[in-house]
């Protein structure tokens, strides 16, 4: 029997049968351009142009369909009217498909389109994925929420990318293709002609991209694998998680298809990336120093580092001046009562029973602010500590309510530092 030799990456590579040279050439392995060299040929010749293989890039027509006055003599014959369905069951359509794709099968898909096509997939899902967790933690756990906000997104890109994986082996399984391969029109086949990975296959081969294709995802030290295997793609080589179990072929070889992925790509992975740049900043902003001015008084103040404002509206729509701390995660709003011919007794009460739906308070005291109230309780739900302190300007009354929104115990918030810097806003002394 006659052996065969292919050249991979400028060396010699066999020696294999006409069989398994032909199973390389449908596995996208090699191509009509390959060389291969048997025993008896004078030089090394391009697959496609031999005698033995020439047929693998040929392709059968049918014939042209007869009038449709034949009709009706095809099927005194014994076969199926055309009005009549061929495919009888879905297993015949899957059969039909996977031909169609076998038969559109071109060459192995480039690196580049393989690159930009697997960070498309893992920069969207996981951003859907940190959004759904983060709409999900704001009602059932908000402390974990804060916590998970205040780790840089790249790190929260490595703690989601493991879970990402595997909704993306799902998405395989159930559409065929991920949404990044589909876009580039490439596809990740088994070596074995007419069938599809199973969702075992999937996932595993999914692990295998993460382990030893990205090194989990671990910035530089990914490139100790991505650079090997963008080579041995570049050489049209299978990768070293694929080989031997599939490839990624290119169903399409229009350029300008795959240049108007590859900007559609880059727009997206621009746009998540801008998005974590702007958190970022915002954090960075936090941890130091800031002006804010009161709207009320236009009075300027300095707002010490690591607190973040965020305007808020009350529970009877009026306005309340947020302060974020970004490592207690106590929250503290400043808000002004216009209220005349009231008095500090009055209206600490009138407060204390306006708030008694979600907030329980205890009795009243002098705070260590002068001509300034405090009260302590908690609020629900989560039965938060909390404190409220008041003071009085002529006829306005201001407040500043204090939430640890991250506990849920008898713990006494201790800020008093931002409480008199805010109320130095409204002209207090």
């Amino acid at each position: 029997m006659k052996q065969w030799h292919y050249a991979a990456g400028g060396k010699p590579s066999g020696s294999f049968t006409a069989a398994e040279i032909e199973g390389f050439f449908r596995s996208g392995k090699l191509n009509g351009e390959s060389l291969v060299w048997a025993e008896g040929m004078q030089q090394w010749q391009a697959l496609g142009e031999t005698e033995d293989f020439k047929h693998l890039l040929q392709q059968t027509l049918p014939p042209p369909l007869p009038p449709s006055g034949h009709h009706k003599e095809i099927r005194d014959e014994g076969y199926a009217p055309l009005s009549e369905p061929i495919v009888s069951n879905s297993s015949d359509k899957e059969q039909i498909r996977l031909s169609i794709e076998q038969s559109l099968r071109v060459e192995p898909a480039g690196p580049w389109s393989r690159y930009f096509a697997r960070q498309f997939d893992l920069s969207v899902i996981t951003t859907v994925l940190f959004a759904v967790t983060a709409f999900a933690l704001a009602y059932s756990d908000p402390v974990l929420l804060f916590k998970l906000n205040s780790i840089d997104a790249r790190a929260l890109f490595l703690v989601f990318l493991p879970a990402a994986h595997l909704i993306n082996a799902i998405i395989i399984t159930v559409f065929g293709n991920s949404i990044g391969k589909a876009l580039f029109a490439i596809k990740a086949v088994p070596v074995e002609a007419g069938r599809s990975f199973s969702v075992t296959e999937n996932v595993s081969r999914e692990f295998r991209v993460w382990v030893s294709g990205i090194a989990f995802g671990i910035p530089l030290v990914c490139l100790a694998t991505m650079i090997p295997a963008f080579n041995r793609v570049k050489n049209r080589q299978p990768t070293n998680y694929d080989e031997g179990r599939g490839n990624v072929l290119a169903f399409s070889s229009s350029k300008i298809r795959r240049v108007v992925a590859m900007l559609g790509a880059i727009a997206v992975l621009l746009g998540i990336l801008m998005s974590n740049a702007i958190d970022k900043t915002q954090q960075e902003a936090s941890s130091f120093p800031s002006s804010w001015t009161n709207p009320e008084t236009s009075i300027a103040i300095t707002i010490p580092a690591g607190w973040q404002y965020g305007k808020l509206s009350g529970p009877n729509g009026e306005t309340l001046y947020g302060f974020t701390n970004m490592k207690s995660g106590v929250v503290a709003m400043l808000a002004k009562e216009q209220l005349p011919n009231q008095i500090m007794s009055t209206y600490a009460v009138g407060l204390a029973n306006a708030l008694s739906s979600s907030v329980t308070l205890g009795q009243w005291n002098q705070s260590e602010i002068a001509n300034v109230w405090v009260a302590s309780g908690t609020i629900n739900p989560g039965n938060h500590p909390t404190k409220i302190y008041v003071t009085q300007k002529g006829s306005a009354f201001w407040r500043v309510v204090l939430v640890d929104q991250l506990t849920s115990s008898g713990k006494e918030i201790s800020e008093s530092e931002i409480v008199r810097i805010l109320l130095s806003s409204a002209g207090l002394p």
